[in-house]
């Protein structure tokens, strides 16, 4: 345990060279009103879920899971190295949900009572980024041509006059333009998170999962075109739609009903069961695992190459 303690001592100038600069950014997105992220709530549920893991009991032995653990650590170490080189700040934030995802690993987090699965844990952290500004500047222009067409079949009968324009309604009596906040992204990236969140503690399975990614689809594409439906008949009706609180209490109500068959599929899934390790139960290993003979020279080795790729210059590409 000493050694341990020791070997950590030694490696953490590198570990926390390594995390300094993309936490800095990923930190500063959460602050800057810019980005209108939500990240630090998906952080906090992140850090709740491995503390609930860690103190539900201890985790069953894995010899392997210190080697998976240092395989996930060199892969954030060459993602960093690569938008270090680069100048591309989101890559070395996407690095960090490798590293929960290695933490969660040498936490045993999958083998507590309180079991977790690593990867749907580094995908929930994931969307701490600032995933809803990526979806709106990727996928923005066609999310609103789709929602725009949809109201527009939705409201038609209701309104023979209306017509579209691209991501305009028009109508004689009004008009409604589908802006870039209305294009469905957060719910989009809401649904995720709910789904990622349970994904983490449930065991969804694969059909559980292809339910959850079709609702989480689906639950924002419905919602979003009541809301804009919503809006384009409260404006017909001379109610003032587009101010508080009107406007932001018809998201809401439109979300709420939208996450409702997610989480149906979601509450049908059971909790997830605590990892055994093939074989633990049956025999002991007849060897014990191969440790380092100077674990204080790897974690040496392992702090000289955190500085090193903290220190590479930049390249960035336009």
């Amino acid at each position: 345990m000493l050694l341990r303690v020791q070997a950590l001592l030694l490696a953490a100038p590198g570990l926390f060279a390594l995390v300094w600069d993309p936490a800095r950014w990923l930190f500063q997105t959460w602050r800057d009103p810019s980005y209108e992220s939500e990240g630090a709530l998906v952080a906090a549920a992140v850090a709740a879920l491995l503390a609930l893991s860690w103190w539900s009991g201890a985790a069953a032995p894995d010899p392997r899971a210190p080697r998976r653990a240092a395989a996930l650590f060199a892969l954030t170490v060459a993602a960093r190295l690569v938008g270090r080189l680069l100048a591309v700040d989101t890559i070395g934030a996407i690095a960090l949900a490798i590293d929960v995802a290695a933490a969660a690993t040498l936490l045993g987090v999958e083998r507590r009572p309180f079991a977790l699965r690593p990867a749907a844990l580094a995908a929930f952290f994931a969307l701490s980024l600032p995933a809803e500004d990526l979806v709106q500047r990727l996928l923005g222009f066609p999310l609103q041509l789709i929602a725009a067409a949809a109201a527009e079949r939705l409201l038609r009968p209701f309104a023979p006059g209306l017509s579209r324009e691209g991501v305009l309604l028009i109508h004689p009596s009004v008009d409604l333009a589908v802006d870039l906040p209305c294009s469905g992204a957060r719910g989009l990236v809401l649904y995720a998170a709910i789904a990622l969140g349970f994904w983490t503690c449930r065991a969804l399975g694969a059909r559980g999962a292809a339910h959850a990614a079709l609702a989480v689809v689906g639950g924002a594409f419905a919602a979003n075109t009541a809301r804009i439906a919503a809006l384009f008949a409260c404006a017909m009706g001379g109610l003032p739609a587009g101010e508080e609180p009107w406007h932001s209490g018809l998201g809401a109500a439109a979300l709420a009903c939208g996450a409702l068959p997610l989480i149906a599929v979601l509450a049908r899934a059971p909790a997830r069961q605590p990892l055994r390790p093939r074989g633990a139960l049956r025999f002991a290993p007849r060897h014990p695992p191969r440790r380092f003979a100077r674990p204080w020279l790897a974690a040496i080795a392992a702090s000289a190459v955190g500085v090193a790729v903290s220190a590479a210059p930049h390249h960035p590409v336009d």
